[in-house]
């Protein structure tokens, strides 16, 4: 970075002055703030800022990396990009922008490659420890915010490569298991209670599963719950408007499913004395 921009002198795009996270003001491109609830945004607003004002040779990567949590949550970025272009008062202001912008887009599209690898290797590992590890693994990175689109399509993209191949592979069985796994992640992610019910009905083994069911609620609220879920689940199975579903459904996954729901019930009870 050019000593000029350090000292926050002047150029022709205007004093180079990053934004604090929660300041009221404009800065040198877009005169509205951003929105003062928004620190991630704003704190990429600066970056863009700095960068659209300093010669491209001149961009240092450690100034970069300051900013990384901030660039690789999914969206912020982009938005913030897009936000800034459509406020642009000058032909000079969109072509430094759109320099940052390409180089940015390039730059991030091979992050979040390198961190989906990252992630896939880490699942890998959990799957070839056990279902149950692979549950845990999968379920951890959704808490953390970390299962986007770039791993489902990075996942996807190594299942297309090994199905090329043409031949019987271990690997695209895992890859398969660990996609539907993340998908899961990501619809049920919200409800805890279905995750669980679907653990359970993974287990063959009764004595396993109760044991599981046993470490999986630390609050009665969460068996309380849980218990409902399961319960209404049956029921709608069990009427008409459940048929279609149920007529698909093996017997022996809708005998399992009211096995856990006893035993959960039978936990319940137990609290409650």
């Amino acid at each position: 970075m050019s000593a000029a921009a350090d000292e926050g002198d002047s150029s022709v795009l205007g004093p180079l002055r990053p934004l604090s996270p929660t300041e009221d003001g404009g800065d040198v491109f877009n005169p509205n703030p951003l929105a003062r609830n928004d620190p991630e945004r704003a704190r990429v607003n600066n970056l863009i800022t700095i960068l659209a004002g300093t010669p491209m040779a001149e961009w240092k990567p450690a100034v970069i990396d300051e900013y990384m949590e901030s660039l690789l949550k999914r969206g912020i970025f982009r938005q913030t990009m897009d936000e800034r272009l459509a406020k642009v008062r000058s032909g000079e202001e969109r072509e430094a922008l759109a320099r940052v912008d390409s180089y940015m887009t390039g730059f991030l599209g091979h992050e979040w490659r390198k961190a989906s690898r990252k992630k896939v290797s880490v699942i890998l590992s959990a799957a070839a420890e056990g279902p149950m590890e692979l549950d845990d693994c999968v379920q951890t990175l959704g808490k953390a915010d970390l299962l986007d689109s770039d791993l489902t399509e990075y996942v996807a993209s190594l299942i297309t490569a090994e199905e090329r191949k043409c031949v019987k592979s271990v690997l695209l069985k895992v890859l398969k298991t660990v996609r539907d796994r993340i998908q899961a992640e990501l619809r049920m992610g919200a409800r805890p209670e279905i995750r669980t019910l679907a653990r359970a009905l993974a287990i063959e083994d009764g004595a396993q599963r109760k044991e599981f069911l046993q470490h999986a609620f630390p609050k009665l609220e969460e068996l309380d719950e849980f218990v409902k879920f399961v319960e209404e689940g049956i029921d709608f199975l069990g009427d008409d408007f459940g048929f279609a579903v149920r007529t698909n459904m093996p017997q022996e996954h809708f005998d399992k499913m009211k096995a856990i729901y006893a035993e959960a019930s039978a936990m319940r009870r137990m609290y409650l004395q």
